[in-house]
């Protein structure tokens, strides 16, 4: 059965957790400067420094341009970090996802760095 355009796909390879934090903190950054997301999410792929984080950004973009919001794509990715798309969703509801985010990379830094 092959899946359809709508049907959204685990990346091949899954991300690190330090990849997915990278992630998340590139994505702060592009929301604070309100550069549109899928172009920006493209431009990432072509240059990040690993297979999974690339899949991540092209599945994002992807889903993106079919009219998911960020935080939807999101919710379809395994290995997504907990509370991610929950708190991106609130950034998106409130128009204030530049600042959701950071306060979520510092703290899962800081939770990596007690490990």
């Amino acid at each position: 059965m092959s899946s359809s355009p709508e049907q959204p796909q685990p990346p091949a390879r899954s991300p690190q957790e330090r990849d997915l934090t990278e992630a998340a903190r590139q994505i702060g950054a592009l929301s604070a400067l309100g550069a549109p997301l899928a172009p920006a999410l493209h431009a990432l792929a072509s240059e990040a420094p690993s297979a999974g984080l690339r899949d991540l950004f092209e599945q994002l973009a992807s889903q993106i341009e079919l009219g998911s919001s960020l935080a939807t794509a999101l919710a379809t990715l395994p290995n997504l970090p907990p509370g991610l798309a929950n708190l991106i969703q609130l950034g998106e509801q409130s128009g204030r996802r530049d600042l959701f985010i950071p306060e979520y990379v510092e703290h899962r830094e800081a939770t990596r760095r007690l490990h």
